[in-house]
């Protein structure tokens, strides 16, 4: 595939323009460095969150992205300023979910617990848990019992869902059976009728991985995936879907349209998506950013046209 130019928006807050608008301020510049930064940083992290309440579809998305987004210090700050705040211990046991490599996973845990103790309704620090979990490697036993606690408190929880999805993933710790049959059952709710399709492409990337470099591309193949497109279509792409995640399941529906040659009917979702792109799928094809491009011209063409294009590798 040829690169080019192009453009495309990639970015951790998705669409959410609140927690875009904050992502600018909480960000350091050169005027905050020096003594004071940290404090500086997290007061706009804080009003953010205080304005989400108990959305907690919404709570998950932000907390995880401002952990990813706030200088390392600053969450320890911020539970320094605010002792017991469920916000700032949010926000820093998902900081921990982050830097895995660089905490114990006895801390890690500590922080998640702590912060659970201090909102016992809110799923997020069970999240930040589940991923710690996932991210060392823990067996099932260990996990599920923990993505439990998330989706007890939050049945609908598409965070918690798609990470125990890729927890039971073959190219992590489990199998295709017991991730299909994961996907199916959950995929009822709205914000979860994705899953079959994240199912479907993880089946797809482990197959790459053990050699079949090929099945990415292969049209034939692809059109396994009939069954849950006709529904993801249905559960996906309504107006008015608003769930934190709904730019990510937008880009692997657009994914596997195109990959079984269904690219007009992809036009409609990448106009939905409006320039929006998130590394997963595309980052399974050579240039993500240039595949994702290149389809979204193909599409709107096919559209005008009124055909449909077969997949390239």
């Amino acid at each position: 595939m040829r690169r080019r130019k192009h453009t495309v928006l990639i970015r951790p807050e998705l669409d959410d323009e609140a927690l875009h608008r904050t992502l600018t301020q909480v960000r350091p510049g050169r005027r905050q460095h020096g003594p004071g930064t940290d404090h500086a940083l997290w007061p706009p992290a804080a009003r953010l969150l205080r304005a989400t309440g108990p959305d907690w579809d919404r709570r998950a998305h932000r907390v995880a992205v401002l952990a990813a987004a706030l200088p390392p210090a600053t969450a320890d700050r911020w539970c320094a300023d605010r002792p017991r705040d469920p916000d700032a211990l949010a926000v820093r046991a998902h900081r921990h979910a982050i830097t895995t490599g660089r905490t114990s996973p006895a801390a890690a845990e500590r922080s998640c617990r702590e912060a659970a103790e201090a909102w016992p309704e809110d799923p997020t620090p069970w999240l930040a848990l589940l991923s710690i979990r996932c991210a060392f490697g823990a067996a099932d036993r260990h996990v599920r019992p923990i993505w439990q606690e998330a989706v007890t408190r939050d049945p609908g929880s598409h965070a918690a869902h798609h990470e125990y999805l890729r927890h039971l993933s073959p190219r992590r710790h489990g199998s295709l059976a017991a991730m299909n049959d994961f996907a199916r059952s959950r995929a009822a709710r709205p914000p979860l009728a994705a899953l079959p399709l994240v199912a479907r492409i993880e089946q797809f990337a482990w197959s790459a991985q053990r050699g079949n470099s090929g099945v990415l591309g292969a049209r034939l193949r692809w059109q396994e995936a009939e069954r849950e497109l006709a529904d993801a279509i249905t559960g996906v792409f309504p107006a008015g879907a608003s769930h934190a995640a709904a730019v990510a399941d937008l880009n692997v529906l657009a994914f596997v349209l195109t990959r079984t040659g269904r690219t007009a009917e992809a036009a409609p979702v990448f106009r939905r998506l409006g320039g929006h792109m998130t590394g997963y799928p595309w980052d399974l094809l050579p240039y993500p950013a240039d595949a994702y491009a290149y389809w979204r011209e193909q599409a709107y063409g096919s559209a005008r046209a009124g055909a449909t294009v077969p997949p390239k590798r």
